[in-house]
């Protein structure tokens, strides 16, 4: 492999970009399958001059060269823009090479294996989200950054971000669906949750639309407001999902995926905040903590959760359920669980 891997150098320059122009090779992929190696040749804008200089250049094999690979060939065209700064003619520019054996790529691994990997060196994995890959079996980690072996300098601390690879899959019914509420943490002013929904089934299916959650109390009566999502969603969601397990304390709000990919519906409530006191003390006087959530589903698929998770992490009351101001509820929207919502 080494020696595969001297043999593709990285040019002193980086290549001319023409603006706009979109590349095909006719095929079905723009990327060709089962690559054994990407090298990531890096340049940096210089200010000043403007120019652009290589920087250390990042080399996958195996398994993540091929990831890499299905990643481009899912992403839609790209559109380039002119830079609002006249001294500086882009950001950032990389070159990715692909190398060949004419074999398959044999080495995989699941989403749970590589978050038990994770765990035991101290690290925390978090879904940068989902592509579709047939080439692999369902929920397989295809790609991930860092690469293996470097070393983390991200902000929210030691943690691992994965792409993870699904399949087509027919519309979701309600009879292999099961939903339940985790809280996430009250922090920075605000109380966050998600109600997270899995598939019991022996396949995968898919939820694509909107939705629609309310709380509701104890009669059954609505007691937040109704929020509609405003753009449509789609999330594929993994067979034999086990039960949802408590959030464990998270470096950044967003909880690990759950080992079967699962679908969350995202919930924040933002108070005001008071300095050094718990999040929504200022509004105590006024909390609504509604009993349970009633959630209508892409393809009019309506569930109701209880709101609770004593088990959840920081929680504002002892039930570990949402809590909200005069029945504010924020912001709701459908993501996959452990997704952050950027």
């Amino acid at each position: 492999m080494d020696p595969l891997i001297h043999s593709i150098p990285c040019p002193t320059r980086a290549p001319r970009r023409r603006p706009n122009a979109v590349q095909t090779t006719g095929q079905s992929t723009l990327i060709r399958r089962d690559p054994i190696v990407a090298v990531i040749c890096q340049y940096d804008v210089r200010h000043s001059p403007a120019g652009l200089a290589r920087v250390p250049k990042v080399v996958l094999t195996g398994s993540a060269a091929n990831g890499l690979a299905a990643l481009i060939d899912d992403l839609p065209p790209v559109r380039f823009y002119p830079s609002s700064c006249p001294v500086e003619p882009g950001h950032y520019s990389q070159l990715i090479r692909f190398a060949y054996d004419g074999g398959r790529i044999r080495s995989a691994v699941s989403l749970a294996a590589a978050e038990g990997t994770a765990r035991r060196h101290g690290l925390w994995v978090s879904l940068a989200g989902v592509v579709t890959d047939t080439r692999v079996p369902f929920g397989t980690v295809i790609f991930q950054a860092l690469p293996p072996g470097s070393r983390s300098r991200l902000r929210n601390g030691p943690q691992v971000v994965v792409v993870v690879a699904a399949r087509p899959a027919p519309a979701c019914a309600a009879p292999q669906l099961r939903a339940t509420y985790r809280s996430a943490a009250a922090i920075r002013g605000s109380d966050f949750g998600a109600v997270v929904i899995r598939d019991i089934g022996r396949a995968p299916c898919t939820l694509s639309g909107l939705i629609r959650i309310q709380g509701i109390g104890a009669t059954g009566r609505p007691v937040t407001n109704a929020f509609r999502s405003r753009l449509p969603a789609a999330v594929t969601l993994g067979p034999n999902a086990a039960p949802i397990p408590d959030n464990a304390p998270s470096p950044n709000v967003i909880p690990q995926p759950p080992a079967e990919l699962a679908g969350a519906i995202w919930l924040a409530a933002v108070y005001r905040i008071a300095p050094n006191s718990p999040a929504g003390t200022l509004c105590r006087p006024h909390w609504i903590v509604p009993t349970a959530w009633r959630v209508t589903l892409p393809g009019n698929l309506s569930v109701t959760v209880s709101n609770a998770d004593p088990g959840g992490p920081d929680p504002i009351v002892a039930s570990g359920s949402f809590v909200t101001c005069e029945g504010r509820l924020s912001y709701a929207s459908l993501i996959y669980a452990g997704q952050p919502l950027s």
